[in-house]
């Protein structure tokens, strides 16, 4: 799972995670999207109409304004894990969920996993992570 605070200060999202079974023979990613209220313990499932990221492990969110983003991580079964490098922006006042376009020459971060990711004035901020693309 990955989780942040967003929107309202006290507000804690948290978005997906990962089931493994003792042996580590089944793989079960989840979708599922959260607050919890601090103050009152209360969580609710955020149920947003539209596109809304895929199941998934492995990845991070952060907050920017009155948005949640998140980027990457993976997904796996007991034969093969595919990292994601795919980026998702909640807005916390409409409740959707959307995928920003980039332009096709614009530098973007390699599919990745267990990365560091800041809160920054423009946005985000990616350090680091585990990629299967070899350093050159």
């Amino acid at each position: 799972h990955a989780w942040t605070r967003a929107g309202n200060p006290n507000h804690i999202y948290l978005f997906g995670g990962e089931f493994s079974s003792p042996k580590q023979g089944t793989f079960h990613h989840y979708s599922d999207f959260w607050r919890l209220e601090p103050s009152t313990r209360e969580w609710t499932k955020i149920e947003c109409k539209g596109k809304t990221p895929p199941a998934r492990s492995g990845h991070r969110m952060t907050y920017w304004k009155h948005y949640i983003i998140l980027f990457g991580g993976f997904q796996d079964t007991s034969n093969q894990t595919k990292y994601l490098a795919d980026l998702w922006i909640f807005d916390t006042q409409n409740f959707s969920w959307h995928t920003p376009t980039l332009p096709p020459a614009q530098l973007k971060p390699d599919a990745r996993s267990s990365f560091t990711l800041l809160p920054h004035e423009k946005g985000a901020v990616l350090y680091g992570g585990y990629s299967r693309v070899k350093a050159t």
